[in-house]
């Protein structure tokens, strides 16, 4: 329609800022990707320079307003996704005291320990729903106040990367949403506020946290200044966004409680809405809320997995050894090695640690490693081991929600991973489980914070209505002996981590 609205949103990756537009029926209509570095000054440091998303959001609105005009004029509102689990300090004018520590690094380990030394480490997860752990936001802000004392009075707020946007875009800083808010570890997860019990026990000062709102909720009109630097007009409502693990979820239609998601990057997750956070006794698991302000989002997440698939893809299925294969042929190339395997690759196993792992280990001593190799198993098995290993360790995550009696009925596919039917097919079969993909699924966490951004602007009365907009063309279903074969090798699986683990311990590889 020509007169139809349009929503401009931004989504703050690690590599980049994916600026899109969509309908109102939530039709992706175009996008461009700005990247930007990350700074890895030192051993498990990564930092990323905030004026680098503001540069990319006006570079990408730019090109969008080049190649889709027709579009951007009719934008009326501005929705936001970002990483998550940053430190990103601004001072009383909302300038960047430091460049943000993001989610990747885990410098923090030193702080870590003095939130040990101070609070128990069940009394902290019952607080905040979430391990204490070197990525998360909190014991970056201690690392922060250690090792720039001066910097650290400057600080007026500490923020995430989508609130240094929204700050810009409305002139002011100083706001989060919950879904941000609940993975810093520094929210009382069950009050929805910060805890001031815990920062307070920490050392930290209760008015350095930004306020809090829901990810619908307007935080102002587009100011004058950044209405004339990306060429849209001032007024224009920004709402507050959210953090991108939970607008992927939104973003892929989830709206009850048995219904999961799984987003399968270079790293991949599994989340599912509850009515409250799930305190699980082995704290295997993260809380944080969803971008309505009211569920919360249960999540389990696997650390390596589209990122295991691009090291065999190099490994076995190297562009040289194939004439005229091209980067994403190689890709091809790995899927059909693995399809001519048998499901179970004849008794071999991944283990895809490569980095330690998350769910439901906690485990950063772990590295990958292939179980039961014989001289008769061929690249063949070896490139299917990859794709099932991956998808038991996911398995892992939906067992622990079946352990606290949170069924999982079907799953939707999101990422990068939703694009392959062979690995969708064989997933669908290893969880036992009807497996759906969305019309895009690439831009789940984008649609995710447009979709706030319409529910805020009263385009939609709900999430729920939203979500009954959203369209599923493919769908994946169980293969019955393939699934009695992944049961029985599930079981396999999960009984080798023990001694795996107290290896992998031993000999500190």
């Amino acid at each position: 329609m020509a007169d139809e609205a349009v929503l401009l949103t931004f989504d703050i990756g690690t590599t980049g800022n994916k600026c899109s537009l969509f309908s109102s029926d939530g039709r992706a209509l175009a996008s461009v990707t700005v990247p930007y570095p990350t700074c890895y000054a030192r051993s498990g440091w990564a930092e990323q320079d905030p004026e680098d998303y503001w540069r990319s959001t006006a570079a990408g609105t730019k090109l969008l307003g080049e190649r889709y005009p027709e579009y951007l004029k009719r934008v009326v509102g501005i929705g936001l996704s970002g990483h998550m689990n940053g430190m990103l300090p601004v001072d009383g004018a909302g300038q960047p005291l430091y460049r943000e520590i993001i989610h990747a690094d885990s410098r923090s380990e030193p702080q870590c320990r003095y939130i040990r030394e101070r609070v128990a480490e069940d009394e902290f997860f019952r607080i905040t729903g979430n391990r204490i752990d070197s990525h998360l936001s909190l014991p970056k802000v201690l690392w922060f106040r250690d090792e720039h004392p001066d910097l650290y009075r400057k600080t007026a707020a500490v923020l995430q990367s989508k609130d240094f946007i929204v700050g810009r875009l409305v002139g002011r800083m100083g706001t989060t949403d919950l879904s941000d808010a609940s993975l810093t570890c520094a929210l009382d997860i069950s009050e929805k506020r910060w805890s001031s019990e815990l920062l307070q026990e920490v050392g930290l000062e209760l008015e350095k946290f930004p306020v809090i709102l829901r990810s619908q909720d307007i935080v102002g009109g587009l100011c004058a200044e950044a209405a004339q630097l990306l060429g849209l007009p001032a007024g224009l409502p920004v709402t507050a966004g959210g953090g991108d693990a939970a607008c992927s979820t939104r973003g892929a239609g989830i709206n009850d409680y048995t219904t999961a998601m799984n987003c399968i990057g270079s790293s991949s997750w599994i989340s599912l809405l509850a009515a409250e956070p799930l305190l699980d006794a082995g704290m295997r698991i993260q809380n944080f809320y969803d971008i309505d302000g009211e569920s919360c989002t249960i999540c389990g997440t696997v650390q390596s997995a589209g990122s295991v698939v691009d090291w065999m893809a190099e490994v076995l299925a190297k562009i040289e050894d194939v004439p005229g294969m091209h980067d994403s042929g190689r890709y091809h190339h790995l899927e059909q090695l693995a399809s001519l395997s048998p499901p179970g690759a004849n008794g071999m196993l991944l283990l895809p640690y490569f980095m330690g792992e998350r769910t439901p280990h906690w485990n950063q001593d772990l590295k990958g490693s292939f179980v039961g190799l014989t001289p008769g198993h061929t690249r063949r098995d070896m490139a299917r081991a990859v794709y099932e290993g991956v998808g038991f360790a996911l398995r892992d995550v939906l067992q622990v929600f079946a352990e606290n009696n949170l069924p999982v009925n079907e799953l939707v596919l999101t990422g990068g991973g939703a694009l392959s039917p062979f690995w969708n097919q064989l997933l669908s079969s290893l969880f036992s489980r009807p497996i759906t993909i969305p019309s895009d699924p690439k831009q789940a966490t984008s649609l995710g914070a447009a979709t706030a951004a319409m529910v805020g602007l009263g385009m939609y009365r709900s999430y729920a209505e939203a979500a009954g907009a959203r369209q599923y063309p493919v769908r994946f279903s169980p293969e019955p002996a393939d699934a009695q074969v992944y049961d029985t090798l599930f079981s396999r699986y999960q009984a080798i981590y023990p001694a795996y683990a107290a290896l992998c311990a031993a000999l500190n590889i």
